[in-house]
């Protein structure tokens, strides 16, 4: 029997020897990964500009992705993501086009389903840093701009998805004067085919798509003049269509729930597109280079008609929505 006991003890001992041989063995595993990090971090901060950054980052999405639901590698997912949110400031030079595609794809893709804010910020950042990698290394305007087009559209009419207006604002201060040019013709399509009521998933989304706007017309200020052509005319048409649509909208007997009687588009969603319309005309008419796309704005029988409708409302009579009709009477003043 003491041999049978000892014989018991032996193997024991040998199986808790073992779980501390495994235990030391993941703890290697983890610290060889973060010193293999810092070297991708030295070399993100000293080589940021070699045409290899590209691989590197998407090397690193592809962990921070891997490992985004790991409590065990944690800290692996923490110290990849830092690096992406710190070390991409500086543009790869002579980057390879279709790399660098296909890291935007790769961040356009799993920022619609992202898990968190934080994840959508850090890949906010590398599509910022991809599309503008593609856009100086050839001619890639035409993928990078259906690529944001179809983000566009995903945060417009897909209820779950998980984009917000601060992915593409992340572009937008990271794009050159002369690429702004293909984010504009994407507020624009987006006010059209989502601006107006009724056509986006819900009423968050329709104002999103003002905010859309907003967040483009804020680089007026820089934007290419020549690049952009008839786009700051295009975005005022298209904010002014859908604005007017959704004046007259507001004041209709279709603007109210048939189940429950609410507002479908009630005084304090109106009352944030408006003032992103408002924001969006006078970001425009503060630059010198697109006063004859103003023109547009210029009030018509139809417009005049949809405001005075809204001034004498019954549905909306806060005085906040009568001081924004007031505003709405010329958009060119």
């Amino acid at each position: 029997m003491k041999v049978f006991d000892d014989k018991l003890a032996e193997i024991f001992r040998h199986k808790k020897q073992q779980k501390t041989w495994v235990r030391e063995l993941k703890l290697s595993f983890v610290n060889f990964k973060l010193r293999v990090l810092d070297l991708a971090d030295v070399f993100l901060a000293r080589q940021g500009d070699s045409a290899l950054g590209v691989r590197v980052v998407a090397a690193l999405v592809d962990l921070v992705h891997a490992t985004q639901r790991s409590t065990r590698s944690r800290v692996v997912h923490d110290r990849a993501a830092a690096i992406l949110g710190s070390r991409l400031a500086k543009v790869p030079a002579g980057a390879d086009t279709d790399a660098a595609l296909e890291l935007l794809r790769t961040a356009h893709a799993r920022a619609r389903q992202a898990a968190d804010r934080r994840e959508l910020d850090t890949l906010g950042s590398v599509a910022a840093y991809a599309a503008r990698a593609a856009l100086d290394s050839g001619s890639a305007v035409e993928p990078v701009q259906a690529l944001y087009a179809e983000s566009a559209r995903d945060f417009m009419a897909r209820k779950a998805s998980q984009l917000q207006v601060g992915f593409f604002r992340a572009s937008l201060e990271r794009l050159r004067a002369d690429q702004l040019h293909m984010l504009w013709a994407v507020a624009r399509d987006t006010l059209e085919q989502f601006g107006h009521p009724l056509r986006a998933v819900n009423v968050y989304r329709q104002v999103q798509a003002f905010a859309l706007a907003d967040a483009v017309a804020a680089t007026a200020g820089r934007a290419d003049a020549g690049a952009l052509g008839s786009g700051a005319r295009e975005l005022l048409a298209a904010l002014r269509g859908a604005l007017l649509a959704t004046l007259e909208f507001t004041v209709a007997d279709a603007n109210r729930n048939a189940a429950t009687g609410k507002l479908l588009l009630d005084a304090s969603r109106l009352r944030e597109i408006v003032n992103s319309a408002l924001q969006v005309v006078r970001r425009v008419g503060r630059s010198g280079a697109f006063g004859e796309a103003m023109a547009v704005l210029a009030p018509d029988a139809a417009w005049t008609q949809a405001v005075e409708a809204l001034q004498t409302s019954d549905k909306l009579a806060s005085p906040v929505i009568k001081n924004l009709a007031r505003r709405l009477v010329d958009l060119t003043k």
